[in-house]
């Protein structure tokens, strides 16, 4: 939205001198201008989807919002047996969030 570089591909191609690879959601659900959600799956123990899927999660939220949505919502989808409890975090309009499957149908679009 910003009309801004991606910062990943200025310093990928700054820092290495190679062209970044794209970037993707496992799951991406845009109107462009407006809203952005993302949804990252994770299979593994609890520090698995914590560490990896909050590095991609506020990676692909970062950039979608810099460029395609005033208003996103990035989530980490664990296994249910690894996620206690649905949670998320917002700031400047974009929400950071941890769910297991059983809790996708109460989400709000």
């Amino acid at each position: 939205m910003s009309g801004q570089q991606s910062p990943y591909r200025a310093l990928m191609k700054r820092s290495l001198d190679h062209p970044a690879t794209a970037l993707g959601a496992d799951i991406l659900l845009i109107t462009s201008g407006q809203d952005a959600y993302s949804f990252e799956c994770k299979y593994g123990d609890a520090s698995y989807v914590a560490r990896n899927g909050y590095h991609q999660a506020c990676t692909y939220g970062f950039e979608l919002q810099l460029h395609h949505a005033r208003r996103v919502t990035s989530y980490i989808v664990g296994p249910d047996s690894v996620v206690a409890n649905p949670c998320e975090f917002t700031m400047n309009e974009l929400t950071i969030g941890v769910i297991g499957p059983r809790h996708i149908g109460a989400l709000q679009f």
